[in-house]
């Protein structure tokens, strides 16, 4: 999924995993996969920008994959000091006890930095919220007339999402079909 992503969206990265791709059985080893479609494409870029993948709800994976996460997550650290150029990566997951364990190893600790959203301070999320609010809102071809008849509506839209973006996206597209 990773080397889709880059090669789907990197057009200097396309031909190098293409390459990779095409001189590869499907189903390797996960330690394969990421050398041979990850590492090495990546390696052979020059003058890359830094990159930052996003594995968003990692705590979603079937059951069956439980075990391949600790595994994955650990690989990923591992070759990441192979990358010429500084590579990020952002894991969003709820706190389940496989994933909490995957990365409490001393590897882990010394190389991550772990955000618990509900840590964070509330008026910070209430106020990305309502930035994220205004820039939808204001997108839309009805948000003027809104903001001119509600002057109030991104005060009480971020108080209603009492801290959950996903309120405040649902509220955004409820809006477009009605406005």
């Amino acid at each position: 999924t990773i080397a889709y992503q880059l090669a789907k969206n990197h057009e200097r990265l396309r031909g190098p995993i293409m390459r990779a791709i095409n001189s590869h059985e499907a189903n390797l080893a996960m330690e394969f996969e990421l050398d041979e479609l990850i590492i090495k494409p990546l390696s052979q870029v020059a003058d890359q920008s830094p990159l930052v993948f996003v594995i968003d709800a990692l705590d979603e994976c079937p059951e069956e994959a439980h075990e391949r996460i600790p595994r994955m997550t650990y690989l990923l650290m591992k070759a990441l000091p192979k990358i010429p150029f500084p590579v990020r990566i952002l894991v969003t997951t709820r706190p389940e006890l496989h994933i909490e364990e995957a990365f409490q190893s001393v590897e882990y600790n010394e190389n991550t930095k772990k955000f618990v959203l509900h840590d964070i301070d509330p008026t910070i999320v209430d106020e990305d919220i309502s930035k994220f609010l205004t820039a939808a809102i204001g997108a839309l071809p009805g948000g003027k007339a809104l903001f001119h008849e509600r002057r109030d509506v991104i005060p009480c839209l971020v108080q209603l999402a009492a801290g959950l973006f996903i309120y405040a996206s649902t509220s955004i597209k409820f809006l477009k079909e009605y406005i």
